[in-house]
């Protein structure tokens, strides 16, 4: 094996961990707000209070 083939595509890494990122916010989100997956998605499209705004704010820039 090459030095190349056992370096890591950083690439892929990042991708990797971007991809994850919806998840863990959605699952963040539900656990702070308490919400079950189903509430998330309606809430996506409904109306939200000024606390759950504040929370989702707060989940978003990474605190």
């Amino acid at each position: 094996m090459t030095i190349e083939a056992k370096q890591k595509n950083i690439l892929l890494e990042l991708h990797t961990e971007f991809s994850k990122l919806p998840v863990m916010f959605r699952e963040r989100v539900c656990e702070e707000c308490n919400y079950s997956v189903p509430v998330f998605y309606r809430k996506i499209r409904g109306t939200l209070s000024k606390a759950e705004r504040k929370m989702i704010r707060y989940i978003g820039a990474g605190q």
